[in-house]
């Protein structure tokens, strides 16, 4: 008999992965400052799931920032935040772990009035370290321009919205997951729009654009996250 412990052989921890989850739409057409999506799917039920929530918002005459966003209660944090050209849009990008539930009431606030919201959900799941990596955000003209560096067996999310009723938005270097057109009684809330990979190897400095088209608006703006393996 062995003098030793016998330990079975580590078993490495598998490459992170992005899933799109839903486009769960507008809520809201008058002067607000909530936004309640009652029971928003939020994914399949994992230990290791990070819930991840894209806001597109539109406030009302000044410039507008999302304050909090709570999904059955408890507070996400925000990965990063841009406005458009035109301040009153404003696009972000939240997470939280949540291991249970496969929807969720997902609240989000803003502390200036405002009369349209649309929310994107991911999950993240894997080997991944639950703080971003890197961050990266641009507005203005077509295209939006988020070069950033994806650690390697990490995963990146993407996101674009911009004014101007109906269009589309493409991106570049990365797989687009979602192209979602509303508009509210005040016709111009626009387009949210989602991307999103996993990457086997890392990349650097890699070239991801989001293009879009609607009307003759300029107020576009774009952002992208990556999240990488605990250091």
């Amino acid at each position: 008999m062995s003098l030793f412990p016998i330990f079975a052989p580590a078993t490495a921890a598998g490459p992170g992965t992005a899933t799109f989850v839903a486009e769960i739409g507008v809520s809201g057409s008058g002067s607000q400052t909530e936004f309640t999506f009652s029971n928003a799917a939020i994914g399949v039920a994992a230990s290791d799931r990070l819930v991840v929530v894209i806001v597109g918002a539109k406030s009302q005459g000044q410039a507008g920032v999302v304050s909090s966003v709570t999904l059955g209660g408890s507070g996400a944090t925000k990965a990063a935040e841009i406005a458009g050209t035109n301040p009153e849009d404003r696009l972000s990008m939240w997470y939280l772990a949540v291991s249970s539930g496969t929807t969720s009431n997902i609240v989000v606030t803003s502390p200036v009035n405002a009369y349209a919201c649309a929310i994107v959900t991911y999950n993240i799941n894997g080997n991944i370290n639950s703080t971003p990596s890197a961050t990266k955000v641009d507005n203005g003209a077509s295209p939006n321009v988020l070069t950033i560096s994806i650690p390697a067996v990490g995963v990146a999310i993407a996101a674009g919205s911009n004014r101007g009723g109906q269009g589309t938005s493409t991106f570049a270097n990365i797989t687009e997951r979602n192209d979602f057109s509303s508009v509210t009684d005040r016709g111009d809330f626009g387009l949210t729009s989602s991307a999103s990979d996993a990457f086997e190897d890392a990349q650097t400095n890699l070239a991801i654009t989001h293009s879009y088209s609607a009307g003759s608006s300029t107020t576009g703006c774009g952002l992208v996250v990556a999240w990488g393996p605990p250091s």
